[in-house]
């Protein structure tokens, strides 16, 4: 029993310092994290920075006008909260304005006024002779937003300036959109009909692409909010009764489960919408360490037998030593693995915490850390690829080359997607039927209990799963280790699925 350790110890040293020692090994430990560092911030600045040119042909007569005016309020209220929040200022002409808000109440009518007055100026901007009713502050602020100025996008990025911008044609016609749209100078235009206020069928929104009707949308938003107030006003109705009448109720995030008196528990926060998740980040990770060791496992495992060299190793070992060092060796590299990631990690969130002290990352690195989180990610790892390198590893000393290896271990590889393909339903909502009945099937536990970590299962949940992964594990190994010492050896054409049965059946040598 003490050699069979000691030859199992030896082997598995060997093996992982073979591993570490490779050049490959550390380029693809950085460049992994880097690429799906890259990969996120891209997306984010591709989705960020996506513009998207329409035009509008107005048959209504001023409608168009109108909406223009609604569309520069809107974002002028959401501009002003976060110019209330910016304390360092460069620009004089933004801490004028900003000074001037914080005297202001927040729904106060002097904001409203100062909102409309600005939205006139910005989207109908008056001839020099005709300003002197503005304040020199506000004739500056309304070029500053129309230029797009960098120091009035670095408080707040109005859609209207940054994610949608309407090309202002002087006599557009059908013909001229239609032009624009073939040539692509425009994505899309919308048609607004003259009986808009009464009827509003013929309401068009012509593009060139479906992919991407976001802007319809928001245009849509903005136009019914004018059709309203028209509608309203043509009606002779209380403009304050209909607004109280049409107010929406906004329901408040609270987390369950924070304070013992559920009253009392603090609204949520968007850092407590991005801590949800992060099991769902987990659980990702952990299906590129187990996808990634087990096949690197299983590779190895036919370029040995191929060499030849396990005809040497099992001279003085047993297969079953074998199999065992080998998996303990790539079991080490994927350990190594995920420290060097948490590394990285923890690295990134202290350079965020030094250059930005934002409270993201003080959320992430306080969510990140969790020990029971870090505890189950380092318990279903272990025996997620134990599970999966007893079945790659008997497959793998079955083969004599890769091809014969991808192709015989296709059903496992193909049970491994799985998991990719539940992470975003779980994840929205854990503790559904389909996640608690996927938790017990051994294939799938350690994935759907990581996503699952979201809903925090009870305690038999985590007691239940654990032991039928240990004994499943247990058992599969078992099993296994009878293909593994039959392989090894074998040459010629790999076996089929019903000798591998067979060699199941079959007492260990």
């Amino acid at each position: 029993m003490r050699s069979r350790i000691q030859h199992t110890w030896l082997i598995a040293v060997r093996d992982y310092l073979e591993l570490v020692h490779t050049r490959a090994f550390w380029i693809g430990l950085a460049v992994v994290p880097l690429l799906l560092l890259g990969l996120g911030l891209a997306s984010a600045f591709l989705i960020d920075d996506t513009v998207t040119d329409y035009a509008v042909l107005d048959e209504s007569g001023g409608l168009a006008h109108q909406i223009r005016i609604e569309i520069a309020e809107s974002d002028l209220r959401r501009f002003f909260v976060s110019l209330k929040r910016t304390d360092s200022l460069e620009n004089p002409t933004l801490q004028a304005l900003r000074e001037q808000l914080i005297q202001f109440e927040p729904t106060s009518a002097a904001v409203e006024r100062l909102v409309s007055e600005l939205a006139e100026l910005i989207v109908h901007p008056p001839a020099p002779t005709l300003a002197g009713h503005a304040t020199d502050t506000n004739l500056r602020f309304a070029d500053m937003w129309r230029s797009g100025d960098r120091s009035l996008l670095d408080v707040y990025e109005p859609r209207s300036l940054t994610q949608y911008i309407e090309l202002r044609l002087e006599h557009p016609s059908r013909e001229l959109l239609d032009q624009l749209l073939d040539s692509k100078r425009i994505f899309g235009y919308f048609l607004i009909p003259h009986d808009m206020v009464d009827d509003g069928s013929g309401a068009k929104y012509v593009t060139r692409s479906l992919s991407n009707l976001q802007i319809e949308d928001w245009y849509s938003w903005h136009a019914t909010r004018v059709v309203r107030a028209r509608r309203v006003e043509q009606a002779a109705l209380d403009p304050e009764l209909i607004k109280h009448v049409t107010r929406s109720i906004d329901f408040k995030e609270h987390k369950h489960g924070v304070v013992d008196d559920p009253s009392a528990a603090p609204e949520a926060e968007a850092t407590d919408v991005i801590l949800e998740f992060l099991p769902a980040g987990f659980a990702y990770m952990l299906w590129i360490m187990i996808f990634t060791s087990a096949i690197s496992l299983m590779t190895n495992v036919v370029e040995e037998k191929s060499n030849r060299l396990f005809e040497v190793i099992l001279s003085s070992a047993t297969a079953q030593d074998l199999m065992d060092g080998k998996t303990l060796a790539v079991l080490f590299s994927g350990l190594t693995m995920g420290a060097v990631w948490a590394l990285f990690g923890a690295v990134l969130i202290a350079l965020g915490l030094a250059v930005l002290d934002g409270e993201t990352f003080r959320a992430l690195a306080n969510g990140l850390f969790q020990p029971l989180l870090m505890a189950q990610f380092l318990f279903y790892f272990v025996t997620g690829f134990l599970f999966y390198a007893a079945l790659l590893s008997a497959l793998g000393a079955s083969c004599t080359t890769m091809k014969e290896a991808q192709a015989l271990s296709l059903p496992v590889q193909l049970v491994l997607f799985v998991p990719l393909v539940l992470l975003v339903p779980v994840s929205m909502d854990p503790d559904r039927t389909i996640g608690v009945v996927l938790s017990f099937v051994p294939p799938l536990t350690p994935f759907v209990m990581m996503i699952r970590a979201i809903g925090s299962p009870v305690w038999w949940e985590y007691l239940a799963t654990g032991g039928l992964m240990v004994a499943t594990v247990f058992l599969t190994r078992k099993l296994c280790i009878r293909i593994y010492q039959k392989g090894v050896l074998s040459t010629g054409r790999p076996p089929r699925f019903r000798e591998l049965a067979a060699m199941l059946k079959e007492e260990r040598l």
